[in-house]
């Protein structure tokens, strides 16, 4: 089955066509306006690079979030006329735990995933997933708390702060950075981002 999955949740879009577990093609695409324009355009080009039509999709998945509130409107309403208009079903998925499958898949040694976003006003969007045969699992989470808060919420989840991967744009304010680094972390040597 031929499918088509987009995350506009942030401005670091990505774009994939993968064909019966297969990825075909990767695309991200940064955009520091609104989706409104670019999106279709991006999803007729990987399309149209790897020989296929919008007709021969069997499945849309995109992602619902957190995220930036135009770009998920835009996404998913995207996403929602391609799969109405040909009849095929949506998969919706969290963004979150796309990027900790994301996180996994370039840290092949590495069992756990903290994705984060910054939800603004002190706060973070976080969770822990941990590795799942070729997806992830949720250990905890997802929701918006004040970094300090998830912090301490990871220290209890997991065995060590160092056995997971962590990224997002909310990375700085849930592990700090330069001298404000962590105190778990700051005598360890860079944390995996």
């Amino acid at each position: 089955m031929l499918t088509l999955a987009f995350d506009t949740a942030t401005p670091w879009g990505r774009f994939a066509l993968a064909e019966d577990g297969h990825l075909l093609q990767y695309r991200p695409l940064n955009v520091m306006g609104s989706y409104a324009d670019a999106l279709l355009k991006v999803v007729q080009d990987l399309l149209a690079d790897n020989g296929r039509k919008q007709v021969e999709l069997g499945a849309i998945g995109v992602t619902v979030g957190p995220g930036s509130f135009t770009g998920l409107r835009i996404g998913v309403a995207t996403a929602k006329g391609l799969a109405y208009g040909l009849n095929v079903p949506l998969i919706g998925v969290s963004t979150l735990e796309a990027m900790a499958a994301s996180l996994l898949e370039d840290h092949p040694d590495v069992e756990y995933a903290v994705p984060c976003l910054d939800a603004r006003r002190q706060q973070v969007y976080s969770a822990v997933y941990r590795r799942k045969a070729q997806w992830v699992e949720k250990v905890v989470g997802p929701e918006p708390k004040k970094a300090d808060l998830w912090w301490g919420k990871i220290l209890t989840v997991l065995p060590d702060p160092e056995v997971a991967v962590y990224g997002g744009d909310g990375t700085p304010l849930l592990l700090g950075q330069g001298d404000d680094l962590r105190a778990e972390l700051a005598g360890t040597g860079t944390p995996r981002l």
